[in-house]
C-alpha cells in the first residue's frame, strides 16, 4: 500500500495522515487491535466497588448522545437522546441475549434516563443544567 512505510527501527508502520513523508516522525506504528476487557461485561463489581459514588462523565457537564436521528436528518430537535451516564455504560455493557440486554438497559436508564426526544433538543438539557 502507498501508506506503508518502514520506521527507523526497521519495523513496518503507516504514514501519519497529512505528515511530510520525509520527516522521521511521519512513519508511526499502527495496528488494528480490538480492545478487550479482562472481565465479563456483566461483572458489576469491576466498577461498583466499596466507596463507589458516581460514574463519569458528569451529566451536568457533558452532553447527551444521539441514539436515533429522528425523522429529519438535518433537524437536531427531533433526535432521540440518551444521557451520558447511560451511554458510557451501554457502550460496553451489551448482550446478545434479549433478556440480559433489557436488564442492562433498565439498570442504565434507572441511573440516568430513558432515551427520548426533547422539545428543544439538546438545548432543553443545557437549560436544565444551568
Amino acid at each position: 500500500m502507498e501508506d506503508d512505510c518502514t520506521r527507523s527501527n526497521g519495523l513496518p508502520g503507516r504514514l501519519v495522515v497529512g505528515a511530510d513523508p520525509a520527516a522521521a516522525s511521519s512513519c508511526q506504528p499502527h495496528n488494528f487491535h480490538t480492545p478487550t476487557y479482562p472481565r465479563g461485561l456483566d461483572d458489576c463489581a469491576a466498577c461498583h466497588v466499596d466507596g463507589f459514588v458516581d460514574l463519569l462523565p458528569d451529566p451536568t457537564a457533558a452532553m447527551a448522545s444521539t441514539v436515533e436521528t429522528g425523522d429529519e436528518l438535518g433537524d437536531p430537535l427531533d433526535d432521540v437522546l440518551e444521557g451520558v451516564t447511560a451511554s458510557s455504560c451501554m457502550t460496553c455493557h451489551r448482550s446478545g441475549v434479549p433478556g440480559e440486554e433489557a436488564a442492562l438497559k433498565r439498570h442504565a436508564y434507572d441511573n440516568g434516563w430513558v432515551p427520548q426526544a426533547f422539545p428543544e433538543g439538546r438545548q432543553s438539557i443545557i437549560d436544565s443544567n444551568q
